[in-house]
């Protein structure tokens, strides 16, 4: 058995889980937790959980560090972080908000409103936020990070179901770091606010660092969540189907009409036959800044939104990456598909007139267009 699956087990075994393979289940609540070693050294441990559940609509993620003077040590701190503080609060999320009640979890809940705007509607959430967990010396007190990033994150939320956040400051001496993730993207405007939160801090004394993290789970009401007929998980799956049906496609129109008869939505197709080409250009010309928001137009109407709020743009982009690893994207394909990409046109514009795009304060614009039928969702 996985290593850190036997402890994570051995730490849970009164609750009645029960080993499925290398997922560890919570019968009482459906949640499956699967932990996966990233790196482990005689003194450090980082571990990847992938935690999913039926009635969510994506796959919740959290990587965790530990350090201690063994292997052992390392891998229960690393457990400790994920436990103490991502996973207590996935509980009581289970309990209030999905109507669990053989969660083993005594805890309290304090769960806060929040209303988010996104395509015209109103969506109302209830926000979760764990005990921080916090490292090294400090004054007793929990920094206020939730509050300094609250509508931040309200305006980069859409039409999930859940949607998570994980806030992370550490100080070492004068240095001083901040994060900020939304579904596990890094948010680089609300991380900045964080540091500057963290830079306030006494600094630390030589060799020690101060750090906090916490988690915050978003469950959209239902009176407020529009009907979206996929899962990331079949987002995925069709992004799959587009890339295999790609070879002998010169014309992305062509190849966005052709995948659309095949998954039988046309909007999908469109949105993933978009998205990839843009992404790969991204990939390959990743030192420049493509900023977090795009634009969205179609017939007589155009949108800015994040795109946290796309509810197929992370899944495709997964799913793509999946398969550069797995070696199903060609390179053959990957040139075309950069070729396809509007980002090697402004590119390509630049080249020829001598500028370069990497400096600070350039940046390239997304828009994406769609076809005069085509429904944002």
């Amino acid at each position: 058995m996985n290593p850190v699956l036997e402890i994570l087990y051995q730490q849970h075994e009164k609750e009645g889980v029960v080993v499925e393979g290398d997922v560890l289940r919570f019968p009482g609540m459906g949640v499956g937790v699967r932990p996966e070693i990233a790196e482990l050294t005689d003194n450090k441990a980082v571990i990847y959980f992938h935690v999913n559940c039926d009635q969510w609509d994506r796959e919740l993620f959290e990587c965790s560090a530990g350090f201690g003077d063994s292997q052992e040590n390392a891998m229960k701190w690393a457990l400790f972080s994920f436990t103490a503080g991502f996973m207590r609060e996935i509980k009581i999320v289970m309990r209030e908000s999905f109507g669990c009640r053989e969660v083993h979890c005594d805890c309290g809940a304090n769960p806060r409103p929040l209303t988010s705007q996104y395509n015209g509607h109103e969506h109302r959430w209830t926000a979760y936020a764990s005990d921080g967990i916090g490292m090294g010396k400090s004054t007793g007190e929990q920094p206020p990070f939730w509050d300094t990033v609250r509508e931040g994150v309200a305006a980069r939320l859409g039409n999930q179901k859940i949607a998570w956040v994980k806030l992370y400051g550490a100080k070492v001496g004068d240095e001083a770091t901040g994060e900020c993730r939304v579904n596990d993207e890094c948010i680089p405007a609300l991380s900045a606010q964080l540091q500057a939160l963290v830079q306030a801090w006494e600094p630390t004394e030589a060799g020690s660092m101060r750090s906090y993290k916490q988690f915050i789970f978003l469950v959209q009401e239902d009176d407020t969540r529009r009907p979206y007929p996929y899962a990331t998980a079949q987002i995925q799956a069709h992004t799959r189907t587009a890339l295999r049906m790609f070879s002998g496609f010169d014309d992305r129109d062509r190849w966005a009409d052709a995948v659309g008869k095949a998954i039988g939505d046309k909007d999908l197709a469109a949105e993933i036959c978009a998205y990839v080409p843009e992404l790969c250009a991204q990939n390959s010309f990743a030192d420049i800044d493509y900023g977090e928001s795009v634009v969205v137009r179609a017939a007589d109407w155009e949108r800015e939104v994040y795109l946290t709020q796309l509810p197929a743009y992370y899944a495709v982009k997964a799913a793509l990456y999946d398969a550069f690893r797995s070696g199903d994207v060609t390179n053959e394909m990957y040139r075309d598909f950069i070729g396809f990409s509007s980002i090697w046109s402004v590119i390509c514009s630049a080249k020829e007139q001598g500028a370069d795009l990497t400096q600070p304060g350039c940046k390239i614009s997304l828009a994406y267009g769609f076809d005069d039928d085509y429904v944002l969702r």
